[in-house]
């Protein structure tokens, strides 16, 4: 039986017309960096954009690994055909475990919105930096938080240090979409090429 809270988003993804205020700029920016970059589908912390991912899993037949915490995250969405897509591997559980338990491939593309703590953020971050394509695309969500209620974990924490300090890594081009994602900014980071001014 289908779950239905996980079936009501996935038909509101679906059926879209929210436009950029909720989670749809994670698939376009991704589908973008899929268009020109090999590799798998990451997901750190699932939600909305994880229907999004998995639409892109499908229409470039890559696989997709999402990762939660919460197991009645990904127990209800599994009940919903199609909610990861047809190619998904779904882990329940910490994301340094799954960086141990998972093989996962090279990376296209990595979405980041797990546990909101800088600390955490960046060991997810620098975990996905040594699995992704040198032209893959990973992206961060809350990271432009509006004012200091949202430093809150269960709102975006303490993930905009992480921003700020990527902001002043020469290795890194860094935009942060701030009108986007829920209000709460998202950050588009890749390499900077070798030898780019």
């Amino acid at each position: 039986m289908m779950h239905q809270g996980a079936l009501d988003t996935y038909n509101a993804i679906i059926n879209d017309t929210q436009g950029w205020n909720r989670m749809r700029i994670v698939y376009t920016l991704a589908d973008y960096a899929l268009t020109f970059s090999q590799g798998a589908i990451l997901e750190i912390g699932c939600g909305e954009s994880s229907v999004f991912l998995g639409i892109l899993s499908n229409k470039y037949n890559r696989p997709a690994y999402f990762c939660d915490l919460q197991q009645s995250v990904t127990t209800n969405a599994k009940t919903v055909p199609g909610y990861f897509g047809n190619n998904a591997t779904v882990y329940t559980g910490r994301s340094d475990d799954f960086f141990k338990d998972v093989k996962i491939p090279e990376l296209a593309v990595a979405f980041i919105d797990g546990e909101h703590t800088y600390e955490q953020a960046w060991k997810d971050f620098y975990n996905i930096l040594r699995l992704i394509n040198p032209e893959g695309l990973i992206l961060l969500h809350d990271t432009l938080p509006p004012d200091e209620e949202y430093l809150d974990l269960n709102r975006c924490g303490t993930v905009y240090k992480l921003r700020r300090e990527l902001e002043t890594d020469a290795r890194f081009d860094v935009f942060t979409f701030s009108h986007s994602a829920m209000d709460v900014g998202l950050t588009m980071v890749r390499r900077r090429r070798e030898g780019q001014i």
